[in-house]
């Protein structure tokens, strides 16, 4: 499943994990530091999810950018977020239980977030944790038992933002304000710190919530103005 975001600055797909056995891994796409990671996973479906996630990434990257997926060498930074430099594409990857899904954006910030709907234990002090003080406000309007989605659709435009800008949770969530512009999309606002090494631009993003998933809540966070 593809999706088109902002006039096509942003697209995304939709990736099924469990498709295929284990003698169907290609292997040899993958980096030798994918293949360690891998090997070090003890957990043998998830190990397969592992592989099938990155070879998919690999493939899309390739085609973008007409370039064999066994070749492509990927940079990291200083919280781990994967980029290829000069390539003038910005991608991420997220996967949650037999589902992944990846973004790729041309030359702006781009970070996914994915989570299966789920009870989660002590919601109500997640909820004082996560959300800000406007995001609280604006649960008490939701409607009775809608307090799991709202956390989720928070949540993830929190973790896209944080992997957009390359901190994932280095950054507090609890800093990005979600603020609903419309049903599937949001602005972000980032709270300053002292001490902040935020990226040029990361004062506020665009966070678009996908349709089409019935178990699980994506967002998918860019500076992408469309």
């Amino acid at each position: 499943m593809r999706f088109d975001f902002l006039s096509g600055c942003v697209r995304l797909w939709s990736v099924p994990l469990d498709s295929g056995g284990r003698s169907d891994l290609p292997w040899a796409v993958l980096s030798r530091d994918e293949v360690d990671r891998a090997a070090r996973i003890p957990d043998e479906r998830i190990r397969r999810r592992y592989v099938v996630g990155r070879v998919a990434l690999r493939r899309l990257l390739g085609e973008r950018l007409a370039i064999a997926p066994s070749e492509l060498r990927f940079d990291y930074g200083a919280h781990g977020k994967p980029s290829l430099e000069g390539a003038g594409v910005s991608f991420n990857l997220s996967h949650s239980g037999d589902l992944a899904l990846i973004a790729i954006a041309d030359h702006e910030k781009v970070g996914v977030d994915l989570e299966q709907i789920r009870p989660r234990p002590r919601l109500d002090l997640l909820l004082r944790r996560v959300l800000t003080e406007e995001e609280r406000g604006l649960l008490g309007r939701a409607q009775p038992g809608e307090d799991l989605r709202w956390f989720l659709r928070c949540w993830t435009a929190k973790e896209a933002v944080a992997k957009a800008l390359g901190f994932g949770l280095a950054l507090a969530p609890s800093r990005i304000n979600v603020v609903p512009d419309g049903d599937d999309r949001a602005v972000a606002e980032i709270a300053p710190a002292a001490g902040d090494l935020l990226p040029t631009g990361a004062e506020a993003l665009q966070v678009l919530w996908p349709p089409g998933f019935e178990q699980a809540i994506a967002a998918v966070a860019t500076n992408c103005a469309g």
